[in-house]
């Protein structure tokens, strides 16, 4: 249910705050690697051109009604196509509020946030992935790669040096593209099946070097 693929159009530059947050704002033509979004792909909810900044900072409790949500509408729209309805309101109702505030507690959980808005949530809880959605105005625009990116690197400084996750029929293809690997495991999750994948972060990313 997340998109990661970068796409030609507007430039923008990225670096991290002295807080640790990454942080992506309007600028100079982008260097290799970093993020080009699509004028094309801007949804009218948010303006006709990349707002401000986007920051991936850490889930607070004030984000869990925004984040509820987000994983309602992006299962209702991007999990559709792979897993029966009534299966994906089950899920739905799992992500209360409270629920999300519970989970933090006991995560690495992320938020992406946009003029004010949540777009994209994700979490680490050991060596597991989870909770990983964009909204669907949002996908194919680097914005989950940024998260995806935070979450190895806090893995790596926690000692992690294998991640997994058991991702969706539709999110696979996004974990595929950073180098994770299907492990031949499948898991029968709440929604229908989850096919396992893996990925060694022990070397640093390009930025951490």
């Amino acid at each position: 249910s997340v998109g990661g693929q970068a796409l030609t159009g507007i430039h923008v530059s990225a670096w991290r705050d002295p807080l640790g947050s990454t942080i992506i704002t309007p600028g100079e033509p982008a260097l290799a690697g970093e993020l080009c979004v699509s004028q094309r792909h801007i949804s009218p909810r948010w303006p006709n051109r990349m707002p401000n900044a986007v920051v991936v900072r850490s889930f607070e409790p004030a984000d869990a009604v925004a984040v509820s949500s987000l994983i309602a509408a992006t299962m209702r729209t991007s999990n559709a196509g792979d897993y029966p309805a009534d299966r994906l309101e089950a899920l739905i109702a799992y992500f209360t509020p409270g629920k999300l505030r519970l989970l933090a507690q006991e995560r690495d959980c992320l938020v992406a946030v946009c003029g004010g808005e949540v777009m994209a949530t994700a979490a680490r809880e050991g060596n597991e992935l989870a909770t990983f959605f964009v909204h669907p105005e949002w996908q194919r625009r680097g914005v989950g790669t940024r998260l995806l990116e935070q979450l190895e690197r806090n893995a790596r400084k926690s000692g992690v040096g294998e991640l997994r996750v058991d991702a969706s029929i539709t999110g696979a293809g996004f974990y595929e593209r950073h180098g994770y690997q299907r492990t031949g495991a499948s898991l029968a999750g709440t929604a229908g099946p989850q096919i396992t994948l893996t990925k060694r972060i022990t070397e640093p990313l390009a930025n951490e070097r």
